[in-house]
C-alpha cells in the first residue's frame, strides 16, 4: 500500500479534511524517500492524538490537523497548542467557552462564538465589544441577564436595549436604574415592558408616561407632570387609577366610570352627569352616589332592580321601575323585600311581570289578583279570596284554570267548556246548559256528561252520529 492510501485508511474515513491530496502527490513525486520517513512520524503523532488528545502536549512538531483533532475532543487542550490559529481557536471555543482563557489573540468572531455557548465566557474576554455583549445577552437566560449586566463597561444604546428586551419584567427597573445615560428609546422600551420602571426614568416625556400607564395603570403614581391625556389613558386601563389622579376633571371621571361603576367611589366631585353615566353602566354604582336624586335612582333601578336596597328615599315610582325590569320569580321576590312601603300599584306591577308573585303578596286586592291571573292563569291557585270576576279572567286566559276554581259558577264553567269540551269532567255541578254547550263544541263531550238528558243526547248526535256510542241509555 502506498503512503497516501495508508494515511487515508487511518484518518480520512473520519477526518477527510485533514490531509491535502495535491500536496502529498507533489511530495511523493519529488522526494518519496524523505516523505516516507516524515509521514511515518506524522502518522504516529496523529494516531496518538486521535486516541488520546492529551498526547498533544508532548508532541514537538504540532500540525494544525493534530491541534484540530485534539480541541474537538476537549477545547481546553488549546492551552498546549503552540500555534493558536484562527481555525483551531474557533473549534476550541465551539467545544467549550472555557478554552477562551488560553487564547491571547482574541478575535471578535471567536469571542462571539464563545458567548454563544455560555455568557460566562465574558470572564475571559479582554475586549468586550458591543457585538460580543449583545450576543451574550441574546444567549443568556432571563434569569442570567442581570449577571451579564455586571460585565458591561461601555453602556451603548444598543446594548442597553438588548438588556431590556431580554430581561424579565421584574428586572427591567433594576437595569434602568443602573443605566448611566438614559436615552428616550431606552426609557420607552423599559416602560413598555414594566410601566412601574417609570419611577427610575430621569427625564419623563409625555410619550414615555403614556406607554408606562398603558402597561401598568399604577405607573400614574410615578408621573411627575400629570396631563389629562395621561390620566385618561390610565383610567382606561383600570378604574382604580382614578385614585392616583392629582387633579380630577369631569372628562377623566367620565372615562373611569365608563370602564367600571366602582370608579365612582374615587370621584372627588360627583356631578349628576357622572353619576348618571355610572348607574347607566351598572346600577350598583348607586351605592357610591353621595347625593341621590330621583332621576339617578330611576336610572339605577331600570338597569338593575336589586339596587332598590341602596335607594335612600324610596318613592312609589322608583319601586315600580325596580320591579318592571324583572321577570324571574325569585328576583322579583328579592326586589319586593327591599320595598319599604308596599302599595297596590307596586304589587300590580310585580304580578304583571310574573303572576306567580301573587303567592308572596300578603294583602291581596281584586286588582292585584286580576293582573296576576292575566299574566299567568296558574296564579289563580294563590288567590286567597276568589271572585267570579277573577275566575272568569283566569279561565279566559286558559280553560285549565278551571282546576283551581274553588266555587264554580255556571258562567265560569261555560267559559271553560267553550274553550275545550274536555273541561266538562272538572265541572262539579253539571247543568243541562253547560252540558249542551260542551256537546256543541264536540260530540265526544257526551262521554263526560253525568246526567244525560234527551236534549243533551240529541244535540250530541246532531253534531255527529258517532255520539250514540257514548249514550248510556238510548232514547226511543
Amino acid at each position: 500500500m502506498d503512503i497516501k492510501n495508508k494515511i487515508k485508511s487511518i484518518f480520512l474515513p473520519e477526518k477527510n479534511d485533514y490531509l491535502d491530496d495535491e500536496e502529498f502527490e507533489y511530495d511523493i513525486e519529488n522526494n518519496e524517500e524523505d516523505l516516507k520517513e516524515d509521514n511515518k512520524v506524522h502518522l504516529n503523532d496523529l494516531s496518538r492524538v486521535k486516541y488520546d488528545y492529551r498526547e498533544l502536549k508532548d508532541i514537538e512538531n504540532q500540525t494544525e490537523e493534530m491541534c484540530l483533532l485534539a480541541v474537538k475532543q476537549d477545547g481546553t487542550i488549546i492551552e498546549f497548542v503552540k500555534d493558536k490559529t484562527y481555525k483551531v481557536c474557533m473549534e476550541a471555543v465551539k467545544q467549550t467557552y472555557k478554552s477562551l482563557k488560553y487564547i491571547t489573540n482574541q478575535n471578535e468572531d471567536i469571542c462571539i462564538e464563545a458567548v454563544k455557548q455560555n455568557y460566562r465566557a465574558l470572564y475571559y474576554i479582554n475586549n468586550k465589544t458591543e457585538n460580543v455583549l449583545i450576543e451574550a445577552i441574546k444567549n443568556a437566560s432571563t434569569y442570567d441577564v442581570m449577571e451579564v449586566f455586571k460585565f458591561v463597561e461601555e453602556q451603548t444604546e444598543d446594548v442597553c436595549l438588548a438588556f431590556i428586551e431580554r430581561a424579565s419584567k421584574n428586572d427591567v427597573a433594576e437595569i434602568l436604574k443602573g443605566i448611566k445615560e438614559q436615552t428616550p428609546a431606552i426609557c420607552l422600551e423599559a416602560v413598555k415592558k414594566d410601566g412601574k420602571s417609570l419611577a427610575y426614568v430621569k427625564e419623563q416625556s409625555n410619550s414615555i408616561c403614556l406607554e408606562a400607564v398603558k402597561e401598568n395603570y399604577s405607573a400614574l403614581s410615578c408621573v411627575k407632570e400629570q396631563t389629562e391625556e395621561i390620566c385618561i389613558e390610565a383610567v382606561k386601563q383600570n378604574d382604580f387609577a382614578l385614585y392616583y389622579v392629582n387633579e380630577q376633571t369631569e372628562k377623566i371621571c367620565m372615562e373611569a366610570v365608563k370602564r367600571s361603576y366602582m370608579a365612582l367611589q374615587y370621584v372627588n366631585k360627583q356631578t349628576e352627569e357622572i353619576c348618571l353615566e355610572a348607574v347607566r353602566i351598572d346600577g350598583r354604582a348607586l351605592q357610591y352616589v353621595k347625593e341621590q336624586t330621583e332621576e339617578i335612582c330611576l336610572e339605577s333601578v331600570r338597569q338593575n332592580g336589586k339596587v332598590l336596597q341602596y335607594v335612600k328615599k324610596q318613592t312609589e315610582n322608583i319601586c315600580i321601575e325596580a320591579v318592571r325590569g324583572s321577570f324571574e320569580e325569585l328576583e322579583i321576590k328579592e326586589i319586593l323585600s327591599y320595598v319599604k312601603i308596599p302599595t297596590e300599584r307596586i304589587f300590580v306591577e310585580a304580578v304583571k311581570q310574573n303572576g306567580k308573585i301573587l303567592k308572596y303578596v300578603e294583602n291581596q286586592t281584586e286588582l292585584i289578583c286580576l293582573e296576576a291571573v292575566r299574566e299567568n292563569y296558574n296564579a289563580l291557585a294563590y288567590v286567597k279570596e276568589q271572585t267570579e270576576k277573577i275566575c272568569l279572567e283566569a279561565v279566559n286566559q286558559s280553560y285549565e284554570a278551571l282546576k283551581y276554581v274553588k266555587e264554580q259558577t255556571e258562567e265560569v264553567c261555560l267559559k271553560a267548556v267553550k274553550q275545550d269540551y274536555r273541561m266538562l269532567k272538572y265541572v262539579n255541578n253539571q247543568t243541562e246548559k253547560i252540558c249542551l254547550e260542551a256537546v256543541k263544541q264536540n260530540y265526544r263531550a257526551l262521554e263526560f256528561v253525568d246526567n244525560q238528558t234527551e236534549k243533551v243526547c240529541l244535540e250530541a248526535v246532531k253534531q255527529n252520529r258517532k255520539a250514540l256510542q257514548y249514550v248510556k241509555q238510548k232514547q226511543s
